[in-house]
C-alpha cells in the first residue's frame, strides 16, 4: 500500500489559520480486512477479488469514489445501486463547518435542520427530520461536532435497513462520519482559529507507530472551542480527547480501539418576538435575544465512549469483522422562555366563520403597553442515555459459473437505556423565572430551579434491537451487470416506567409502567445497476427501513 503524496492545499474560505507543526502524511486505514488475493481461471481472465480499502485523510479532490456505510466493505460508487454521496477531507476542510448540518447545504436532498444553533446533528434529508451522530456505522451518543476526529463523510439518501441501526431519524437518510485512525509514519498537526463570533479554538493531531515494526500504532487527537455567538448572551464551549490504537498481527488481520470523552456548555437561542401589533418581529437589534446568560441559562452535553474493531481474511473466500461499541451520555437543559398569549387554533363564529380569538397567539399581544412584562416558562430537564452494540459480519467471495459473488451475512445486537428527568414549570413545579421586556430586556433576571428535589416527572426507558441481515451482490459480464438481493429481519422491543412528583404537595403519584412490548420487523431490498460505459452507471434499486414510534410508552 503507497501512502498518498502531500500536496499543498490552499483553502477557498479564509476563516481559520492552519499551523503545520510537522509534515502530515496519509493516513491509512484498513477500514475492512480484505486482501489483494486474485484468482486466475482456466483461460487466464483475471478475477478480481476484494481488496484492502486504503484511505487517505489529505484527498487532494473533493470527489469522494469509494464507501463502506451501505455495504460494510469499501465499493466504488459507481458500482452502488443508492445515492450515495462521499464529502472528502479536502472539502471538509474549506469549507470549515461548524456543524454537521452545514455539511447538508452541500448535499442534493439534504437541508440544514431547525437547531443549527446547537452542538446536536439534526439535519434534514429528503424531507425528514434526521439527527443522530453515526461514526464508523455505530450511532453515537448525538452532539459531537468535532471535526478534528473525522476523516471523511458518507451521506445515505433514503432507508437502509440493513446496514443502518433503526431509529426514527433515519428514514430519510442518514450520515455516518469515518472517523481517523492510527498511523505508521508520524503525524503532527496544530490548528489555531480565531475570530470576533462563531468561530474560536484549537485542534491537536498527533500519531505515528509505537514499535520498530510499525505493527503497533497510535493517534491522540485533541479539541478545544470557546466562541461567543452574534446574538446576545450566546456561546459554545466544548472540549474532548481521543486516543487510539492499532495493531497489524498480519496483512491480513488488524485490529484498532478508539476512546473519547467529549464536554460542552451552549447557550440556547430563544430569537427576536413576535409583535402582534404589527405582525412582525419587534423592532430590535438582530443580536437581540430573549436568553439568560450562563449560568441561569445553559445547556449541557457531556459523554465518554470506546468502540473497536477486529477484521480478518482466512482465506480468499472467506473474510470476517467484529465490532463492539459502549458508551454513557448526559445531557442538561435550563432555559427561560417568553410565553406567548393568544389563540392557538381558530374557533367557529356563529355565522360559520373562523377566527382567532381574542387574536392570534404572539409574545407581544396586540394590546402591549411599553414597558410591559412578559411572563416567563422554565423549561429544565437532566436525561442520561447509556447503550451498547455489538456487529458481526461475514463476507464470502466466490463464482459460480460466470457470476461472481460477494455474499453479507451479519448481525448487530443494540441496547439503549434512557432515563429523563423534567424539573420544567406548571401546576407541579417550584420552577420558576422572572418575567422579561420583550423590547427592552434587563439581564440578568431571576431564574429559580431546585434540582436536589425529586423530579416533576421521571421516566425511563430500555430499549433492544436484534437484527440479523444477508445481501447478495452479483457481478457479471466484467462488473456491467450488478445484481443485489437482501433480507434483513429486526425484533425490536421496548419498555418504560414512568412516575409524577407534586413538587408544592410532595406527594407522588401512581407510577405508570409499560411492560415489554415487542415488534418483529423483516425488510427486503433489492437493485439492478447497468453499465451502458465504464463510466456511466443506470440503477434501480428499492430500500426500507422502519420507526418504532407506536409502541413507545405502550
Amino acid at each position: 500500500m503507497n501512502p498518498h503524496t502531500n500536496k499543498p492545499h490552499v483553502p477557498l474560505l479564509f476563516r481559520h489559520i492552519r499551523l503545520l507543526l510537522c509534515g502530515v502524511g496519509s493516513a491509512l486505514s484498513c477500514l475492512y480486512a480484505q486482501s489483494d488475493a486474485s484468482a486466475v481461471k482456466a483461460d487466464d481472465e483475471v478475477v478480481s477479488l476484494p481488496q484492502f480499502t486504503v484511505n487517505s485523510e489529505l484527498d487532494d479532490s473533493f470527489i469522494g469514489k469509494e464507501a463502506m456505510s451501505t455495504t460494510r466493505t469499501g465499493v466504488e460508487l459507481a458500482d452502488l445501486a443508492q445515492s450515495v454521496v462521499v464529502v472528502n477531507k479536502e472539502f471538509i476542510n474549506d469549507i470549515h463547518p461548524e456543524y454537521i448540518a452545514d455539511i447538508m447545504k452541500f448535499v442534493g436532498g439534504g437541508q440544514v435542520g431547525t437547531l443549527t444553533w446547537t452542538g446536536s446533528t439534526r439535519y434534514t434529508m429528503r424531507g425528514f427530520t434526521s439527527e443522530g451522530d453515526f461514526t464508523d456505522g455505530f450511532l453515537m451518543p448525538s452532539g459531537n461536532t468535532n471535526f478534528n476526529y473525522v476523516d471523511h463523510v458518507e451521506v445515505i439518501k433514503g432507508p437502509s435497513a440493513i446496514f443502518v441501526t433503526n431509529s426514527a431519524n433515519t428514514v430519510g437518510g442518514m450520515v455516518n462520519k469515518i472517523s481517523k485512525t492510527p498511523t505508521s509514519h508520524h503525524v503532527g498537526t496544530l490548528t489555531v482559529e480565531a475570530a470576533l463570533f462563531d468561530r474560536g479554538g484549537a485542534d491537536l493531531d498527533v500519531g505515528g507507530a509505537i514499535t520498530a515494526d510499525k505493527k503497533l500504532q497510535y493517534r491522540v487527537l485533541l479539541s478545544a472551542v470557546d466562541f461567543d455567538r452574534y446574538y446576545d448572551n450566546g456561546y459554545d464551549k466544548r472540549w474532548s480527547v481521543m486516543p487510539m490504537l492499532s495493531y497489524d498481527f498480519s496483512p491480513n488481520t488488524q485490529a484498532w480501539i478508539k476512546m473519547e470523552k467529549f464536554e460542552q456548555h451552549f447557550s440556547s437561542y430563544n430569537g427576536i418576538a413576535l409583535d402582534g401589533r404589527t405582525g412582525k418581529m419587534a423592532d430590535v437589534p438582530r443580536t437581540n435575544n430573549l436568553n439568560e446568560d450562563y449560568p441561569l441559562n445553559k445547556r449541557g452535553q457531556s459523554f465518554s465512549r470506546i468502540w473497536g474493531q477486529f477484521t480478518t481474511r482466512p482465506s480468499d473466500l472467506l473474510a470476517i469483522r467484529f465490532a463492539a461499541l459502549a458508551f454513557t451520555n448526559s445531557v442538561s437543559s435550563l432555559e427561560s422562555l417568553p410565553s406567548p398569549v393568544g389563540a392557538v387554533n381558530p374557533t367557529q363564529q356563529p355565522d360559520g366563520s373562523w377566527a382567532y380569538l381574542p387574536y392570534p397567539q404572539y409574545t407581544i399581544p396586540p394590546d402591549y403597553v411599553p414597558g410591559q412584562l412578559i411572563p416567563r416558562s422554565t423549561s429544565a430537564f437532566n436525561r442520561t442515555s447509556p447503550g451498547r452494540e455489538v456487529q458481526n459480519d461475514y463476507v464470502f467471495t466466490f463464482r459460480t459459473g460466470p457470476v461472481d459473488h460477494r455474499l453479507l451475512v451479519g448481525g448487530v445486537i443494540r441496547e439503549d437505556i434512557r432515563s429523563d428527568a423534567t424539573f420544567s414549570s406548571g401546576s407541579t413545579s417550584t420552577a420558576t423565572s422572572s418575567p422579561i421586556d420583550p423590547i427592552n430586556p434587563t439581564f440578568p433576571g431571576s431564574v429559580f430551579v431546585n434540582f436536589d428535589q425529586p423530579p416533576v416527572n421521571y421516566t425511563s426507558q430500555d430499549s433492544t434491537l436484534y437484527k440479523g441481515f444477508v445481501l447478495d451482490t452479483l457481478s457479471l459480464f466484467k462488473e456491467r451487470l450488478i445484481l443485489t438481493a437482501g433480507l434483513s429481519a429486526h425484533r425490536f422491543s421496548q419498555s418504560s416506567f414512568s412516575q409524577s412528583y407534586n413538587q408544592i404537595t410532595k406527594v407522588y403519584s401512581d407510577p405508570v409502567l409499560n411492560p415489554e412490548t415487542t415488534l418483529y420487523k423483516n425488510l427486503a431490498q433489492y437493485s439492478i445497476l447497468v453499465k451502458p460505459r465504464r463510466n456511466i452507471s443506470v440503477f434501480y434499486g428499492y430500500n426500507a427501513n422502519f420507526a418504532a414510534n407506536p409502541i413507545q410508552f405502550g
